[in-house]
């Protein structure tokens, strides 16, 4: 994931890179982001990568329990994820996907 913007921002543009999220967001797609820490099941969101922080991860929000998320991409088979690292810690979600803005096909809000 490319981050377009200054991260210090409450919304902010970034564009998908890779496949772990097909086929929601396919690589190219460019989506908004809003700085939260209140997320809910389903939700899309972006968080530091637990194994090393200088990464971004987009991923789905598939439970939550306490002070800790499961996260998993859509593409099971091509995504770095909970089922590998186990549930992370909710200090780690830096942002959560509200629209998506391009391609202008796919436009609208993010689920």
């Amino acid at each position: 994931m490319t981050m377009t913007a200054i991260i210090a921002r409450a919304i902010c543009r970034i564009e998908v890179d890779g496949p772990s999220m097909e086929p929601t967001l396919l690589a190219g797609d460019r989506i908004i982001v809003r700085r939260t820490k209140k997320v809910k099941v389903g939700n899309i969101v972006v968080v530091a990568d637990p194994t090393d922080p200088a990464i971004s991860l987009i991923k789905r929000v598939i439970s939550i329990s306490g002070q800790a998320l499961t996260i998993e991409g859509d593409n099971r088979g091509a995504s770095r994820d909970s089922r590998e690292f186990g549930p992370i810690a909710m200090e780690l979600v830096q942002w959560r996907a509200v629209y998506r803005y391009f391609p202008a096909s796919e436009r609208g809000r993010l689920r």
